[in-house]
């Protein structure tokens, strides 16, 4: 997306898989949720930015 001050980053997808054994999908999406909001990058770049996440087991 582009403005007057030139182009502009609005939207961030990250995409996790995972093979952990021991644990299910919602306890894999559980931790991988909280890990992207401890993530310092995550953080840095909250402030305008829509973040999605994606957490699979494979």
């Amino acid at each position: 997306m582009s403005h007057a001050g030139g182009v502009r980053i609005t939207k961030m997808r990250l995409e996790t898989r995972g093979q952990v054994p021991g644990i299910d999908e919602a306890t894999f999406k559980e931790i991988a949720q909280e890990a992207e909001k401890r993530c310092p990058v995550s953080n840095a770049l909250r402030g305008g930015l829509e973040i999605e996440l994606e957490a699979a087991l494979m």
